[in-house]
């Protein structure tokens, strides 16, 4: 269900800490694709970024989340464990793009296609050394079942269902913005 792996996304960037998140569905080049942008701690902070990056493009299906404890997972407010989110990406679209950027490193981007095991992992273009933290995935080429199922109010309805206890019980803002109905 594409819904689920939009939540996957949306529930990585709660146990990332965020208190912003950014859904967008938009046209890039014509083609449809979705944006799930945060301010939350970034993936694996504790990473240089592309040592991150790297881990993420090589452990699908292996959560470093797993290893937690239920106290620490309850502390932590922390619902992941599979490391299936990204994974998820293949019922929404055709290639995945994670983008990110902690304070004093530079701003990286990871490339994931579908059904296909190789990736790529470089600097993003264009972008300054600035004092930033934040991730967003990019999944472009949204096939046309999910683009269908995906406008605002659907999805913000399955979201607000599916996520509700974690979105409740935290100091976050989610947006869905829809450039595409």
């Amino acid at each position: 269900d594409p819904r689920k792996a939009l939540a996957e996304l949306v529930q990585n960037s709660l146990d990332a800490g965020a208190r912003n998140v950014r859904i967008t569905r938009l046209r890039v080049k014509g083609t449809p694709c979705l944006r799930v942008w945060d301010d939350g701690d970034g993936v694996i902070p504790e990473y240089e970024r592309a040592g991150a990056l790297h881990f993420i493009a090589t452990n699908i299906g292996h959560s470093r989340k797993r290893n937690l404890s239920v106290q620490e997972r309850h502390e932590l407010m922390t619902q992941g464990q599979y490391g299936i989110g990204l994974l998820g990406f293949w019922s929404l679209g055709e290639r995945l793009e994670m983008r990110t950027s902690v304070p004093g490193q530079q701003p990286m981007r990871l490339v994931l296609h579908r059904d296909d095991s190789r990736f790529e992992i470089e600097p993003l273009r264009g972008r300054l050394l600035l004092d930033e933290r934040w991730t967003e995935v990019l999944v472009l080429g949204v096939h046309p079942n999910a683009n269908s199922i995906l406008p605002a109010r659907r999805a913000a309805d399955y979201l607000a269902a599916e996520l509700r206890g974690q979105l409740l019980s935290r100091d976050v803002n989610v947006v869905y913005e829809d450039h595409m109905s």
